[in-house]
C-alpha cells in the first residue's frame, strides 16, 4: 500500500520553470511529507502529452496509475493541479469516481483540494468543470484564428520539430504531396559514419539528401535529427562550458573569415596554443579554415605600433579632474614601490598600474580613443633589470583591441590580415 504522484504537461514554454518536471515534483513531495506519504511515494509521469480524450491511450503513466488504483494498491493521489491530472471533464470525474470506489485520496497542490473533506470533493467536481470549459473556449478561439488566417489566405502551418515528422508510408494512396519529411536513415547513417555533426551535414549536401525545407544541411540540423531518433550516439559531455564571451583569447570577436565573411572562433589546439577557425567551413569549403594565434598576431602588433606616433599627436581634452585624480593615484603608487622599504611587492605594482593605465584609456577626447599604455604582447625581458615582463592577460588584450578595430579581414588562402578595420578613422596611420 502506497502513494501515487502523477506529473504531466504538454508544452514547457522555452526558459519557464513554473511547471517543470522538477518544479512539480518538489511540490508534490512537499504536500506529500505533511501527510506522512513522503518515503514511499511512486512518481509517474507523462510529459509532451496532452491531457485531452484522445490521447488518453498514449499516457502511459496515467494508465498504470489507474491500474495501481484499481488494484487497491495505491492509497493516495497527490498531483500538482487539476489540469494536471485531466482535460476532460468525463475523463476526470470517471477518475475520481473510481478513487472514491476504492477509498483513494486525491490531493491537489496548486488548486488545495483534498478529497478525504465533503468541501474538498464538491470544489474538485466544480473545478472540473471549470477547466473544461476554459480548454473548451481556448479551442474555440484557436480555430476562429485559423478561419481568419485562412480568409486572408494565410497558410496554416504547424512545424514539427526535425526528425519527429513521420513520412507516409509506401502503401499510402491518398492525393497529396508527400513532401516536408526528412531522411531519418540517411542522417542517422551519415552521423554514424563521421561522428561529427557538421561533417555528418556536409556529407549529406554531398550525396544530395534534402532537409525539410531548407537548401542544404547545417550543423544544428543534424544535431536536432540525432538528439530525436538516437540519442545514444551521442558522446557525454565532458567539458565544461562558459558564458559567451568568456573565452581568453586575445583576437576574440575580430577577426573575419575571407572565405564566408564569418566571425572566427576562438580555441584551444595542441598543447593548449590559441588557435581560430571558421565554423561554417565544414559546411561551406574553404582554401583553409584554422590559423594559430602566433602566426598572426605578430601582424597585428605591427599595425598597433604604426598608430604610436598619431595617438602622441591626439590633443587630449578629457575631464580634468578626472585626470589629476589619475596622476596623483600613479604619484602614490610609484612612492610606495620606490620607496626604500617598499610597501607592495612588484606584482601588485604592476597590475594596480596597468588599472589606472586602462581607467585613463578610457577617457575620450573628441571621441578619439587615448591609449597611455599599450599591452604587452607577449613575454619580454625588462632592460634595466633583466627580469621577465609577463605578457597581460588575452582578456585584457582583447579589449585594448577591440577598443582600436571594429573587426579584422584575413585572407582566404593564408589566413593572414588583409585590411583593420579601425573604430576612429582618425586614428588610422596614413602610411
Amino acid at each position: 500500500m502506497v502513494a501515487y504522484a502523477y506529473l504531466r504537461k504538454s508544452v514547457l514554454p522555452p526558459g519557464s520553470t513554473s511547471m517543470s518536471p522538477e518544479a512539480q515534483q518538489d511540490s508534490v513531495r512537499s504536500l506529500a511529507k505533511v501527510h506522512n506519504d513522503e518515503a514511499d511515494i511512486v512518481i509517474l509521469a507523462d510529459w509532451d502529452i496532452s491531457g485531452t480524450d484522445k490521447f488518453t491511450a498514449k499516457r502511459k503513466g496515467w494508465a498504470e496509475l489507474n491500474e495501481a488504483i484499481e488494484s487497491g494498491v495505491c492509497t493516495a493521489v497527490y498531483s500538482y493541479s487539476l489540469s494536471r491530472l485531466a482535460r476532460s471533464t468525463k475523463e476526470a470525474l470517471r477518475f475520481f469516481e473510481s478513487c472514491k470506489e476504492h477509498r483513494v485520496t486525491v490531493r491537489l497542490v496548486a488548486d488545495a483540494i483534498d478529497t478525504k473533506t465533503a468541501s474538498g470533493t464538491m470544489l474538485l467536481t466544480v473545478m472540473t468543470a471549470v477547466d473544461q470549459f476554459g480548454s473548451d473556449v481556448a479551442s474555440e478561439r484557436r480555430l476562429a484564428s485559423n478561419d481568419a488566417k485562412r480568409a486572408r489566405g494565410i497558410a496554416i502551418v504547424t512545424d514539427t520539430p526535425f526528425g519527429r515528422k513521420a513520412p507516409c508510408p509506401e502503401e499510402c494512396t491518398k492525393k497529396h504531396r508527400h513532401t516536408g519529411f526528412e531522411d531519418v536513415k540517411a542522417v542517422v547513417e551519415a552521423f554514424r559514419a563521421t561522428r561529427s555533426f557538421t561533417a555528418a551535414a556536409k556529407r549529406l549536401n554531398e550525396a544530395g539528401v534534402r532537409p525539410r525545407r531548407a537548401d542544404a544541411w547545417v550543423t544544428s540540423s543534424v544535431l536536432k535529427v540525432i538528439h530525436a531518433n538516437a540519442p545514444e550516439l551521442i558522446a557525454p559531455k565532458t567539458v565544461k562550458r562558459v558564458a559567451a564571451g568568456g573565452q581568453p583569447f586575445a583576437l576574440a570577436r575580430l577577426l573575419r573569415c575571407g572565405t564566408c565573411g564569418g566571425m572566427l572562433t576562438g580555441r584551444h589546439g595542441y598543447r593548449g596554443r590559441a588557435q581560430y577557425y571558421c565554423a561554417r567551413a565544414g559546411v561551406t569549403p574553404h582554401p583553409r579554415a584554422v590559423i594559430s594565434e602566433h602566426l598572426i598576431i605578430p601582424a597585428v602588433i605591427a599595425e598597433v605600433e604604426k598608430s604610436r606616433d598619431v595617438m602622441k599627436r591626439i590633443e587630449q581634452r578629457g575631464d580634468p579632474g578626472a585626470r589629476k585624480s589619475i596622476v596623483a593615484a600613479r604619484e602614490r603608487l610609484n612612492d610606495a614601490y620606490f620607496n626604500p622599504e617598499p610597501i607592495i611587492d612588484k606584482a601588485t605594482y604592476t597590475k594596480r598600474l596597468r588599472d589606472l593605465a586602462d581607467r585613463e584609456s578610457r577617457i575620450e577626447s573628441r571621441r578619439i580613443l587615448h591609449i597611455t599604455r599599450f599591452p604587452v604582447f607577449v613575454d619580454t625581458i625588462d632592460p634595466e633589470d633583466g627580469e621577465t615582463v609577463p605578457a597581460d592577460p588575452p582578456a585584457s588584450i582583447n579589449v585594448f583591441l577591440r577598443r582600436l578595430f571594429d573587426h579584422i579581414d584575413v585572407d582566404a588562402a593564408t589566413m593572414q590580415p588583409t585590411c583593420f578595420e579601425w573604430t576612429v578613422e582618425d586614428m588610422k596611420p596614413t602610411g
